[in-house]
C-alpha cells in the first residue's frame, strides 16, 4: 500500500473491511495509513479498536503506540510499545525501533 496516499489506501482497506467484516489486518491498516499521513487522531479510534480486538496482536500494538508518540502521549506509547516488543516474533523489528525512537523523542522533550 502507497502510504503517500493515504485516502486512497483507506478506500481500499474499508472496501477489503466491507467484504470481510472484522478483518484485524484491514482494520489496522486504515489506522497505519492515516497515521502515516499524519493524521494520528483519524488513526487513533482505527487502532483502538484493533487493540481491543486482538490486544496481543503486536502489529496493532506497535502501530497503536506510535501514534500515541506522535500524538505526544508518551507513558500511553511506551506501554503499548513495550508489550508489543514482548508479543512480536523475534525477526519483527518494528516494535523495538518504535520504542527506541518514543524514548528518543522523550529525551528531546524534556527540559
Amino acid at each position: 500500500m502507497d502510504a503517500g496516499d493515504a485516502p486512497g489506501t483507506c478506500r481500499l482497506y474499508e472496501a477489503a473491511l466491507k467484504a470481510r467484516p472484522g478483518e484485524q489486518e484491514f482494520i489496522i491498516g486504515i489506522g497505519w495509513a492515516l497515521c502515516r499521513a499524519g493524521k494520528q487522531n483519524e488513526a487513533l479510534p482505527w487502532l483502538e479498536r484493533a487493540v481491543a480486538k486482538d490486544p496481543n496482536n503486536s502489529s496493532g500494538l506497535s502501530d497503536y503506540g506510535w501514534g500515541l508518540t506522535e500524538l505526544g502521549r508518551f507513558d500511553e506509547a511506551q506501554k503499548a510499545l513495550e508489550k508489543a516488543v514482548q508479543l512480536a516474533p523475534a525477526a519483527y523489528n518494528l516494535p523495538a525501533n518504535n520504542l527506541k525512537r518514543l524514548r528518543q523523542l522523550r529525551k528531546k522533550a524534556q527540559p
